[in-house]
């Protein structure tokens, strides 16, 4: 089985989180533990910039040394990407790309930069978020068609001052193509929204964050990949 992750710096991980504390690789860990007689390898993607195409991957990392079966888990992040920088490079991520294996399963993590309203580079309005998603799984549709799509929502992007989320309207439209398509949706945003502490430190998200209101401290990256294992295990 092959599993891809495609998303923005928060799935590639910069700054606080080092690269066996990002949600992919907590993913990959947890279904090492899932499945201890299996053999688990993660790929991680190389940035060449922030919106360009990946550099190639690093040097797989084997979870477990199992012979019964294998699961890859390949991190493909890049920063600055909205859905319509990831369609510019979806050479990364579509076909054979890296193992000779077709993925199985594709996860998709968009709506922090897309919802970006201070920066018109980046920024889309949540309609054509959607628009840009159904292109973007229509292309996996087509190129992958035996492939499962799994629709992660945005995790966080305000100052901790409220309980209403700039990302809610791309979140809402997320939702509406997961409804509309049957695709497994799993809202990591409402994990960070019930983790909100309104005035706490780090835009209210404790430990979760590092920096700025987006990027994940390592703590961030277990209780996401946590979360993200525990759904696909229900």
């Amino acid at each position: 089985m092959l599993i891809t992750v495609v998303g923005d710096s928060v799935t590639y991980g910069i700054y606080k989180a080092a690269i066996n504390e990002t949600y992919c690789a907590v993913l990959a860990q947890r279904l090492g533990g899932r499945f201890p007689d299996t053999q688990v390898v993660r790929y991680d993607g190389k940035m060449s910039g922030d919106s360009m195409p990946l550099a190639g991957y690093e040097k797989a990392v084997v979870v477990n040394k199992g012979n019964k079966g294998k699961i890859t888990v390949v991190k493909c992040g890049v920063g600055g990407d909205t859905v319509r920088r990831a369609l510019n490079r979806k050479e990364d991520y579509i076909g054979s790309f890296i193992t000779g294996e077709t993925t199985d399963i594709y996860m998709l993590m968009f709506g922090i930069n897309d919802s970006l309203k201070d920066d018109a580079s980046k920024y889309v309005s949540p309609q054509k978020f959607l628009e840009d998603l159904k292109e973007l799984t229509s292309l996996l549709n087509r190129t992958n068609p035996n492939a499962e799509i799994v629709l992660l929502t945005p995790t966080y992007g305000d100052d901790g001052t409220s309980k209403i989320s700039c990302l809610e309207p791309h979140v809402e439209n997320m939702k509406i193509l997961a409804d509309e398509k049957n695709y497994m949706l799993i809202d990591t945003h409402e994990l960070w929204m019930k983790h909100l502490v309104i005035g706490g430190e780090n835009c209210g998200q404790g430990d979760w964050l590092a920096d700025d209101p987006w990027h994940f401290a390592p703590a961030g990256g277990i209780a996401t990949g946590n979360y993200i294992f525990e759904e696909l295990n229900k």
